[in-house]
């Protein structure tokens, strides 16, 4: 058997952590990850959404909390809240 050729790919070489590393290795891996996202997002697309009430329901509740906080810290901030006299209504 002939011993194999310098310029050849080695099968397996003797010190897989002393072996040089491919340049090209990095993007075929970046290459496949980018298709396999891109095949993930189309089928995520395509699929319908079931309605989920208790999904709704709790968006739903986060939202009455974020309205209500939003409201009584600008209410907060504008102060107390007194009656308005006729001069100044008149303004």
């Amino acid at each position: 058997m002939l011993p194999p050729d310098p310029t050849e790919w080695p099968i397996r070489p003797r010190d897989p952590w002393q072996a040089p590393r491919s340049p090209v290795a990095p993007l075929r891996h970046d290459l496949a990850l980018a298709l396999y996202l891109e095949k993930q997002a189309a089928h995520r697309a395509s699929t319908p959404h079931r309605f989920n009430p208790w999904t709704a329901a709790m968006r739903l509740r986060v939202l009455a909390a974020y309205v209500g906080r939003a409201v009584s810290s600008a209410r907060a901030r504008r102060g107390p809240s007194r009656p308005m006299t006729v001069s100044e209504s008149n303004m």
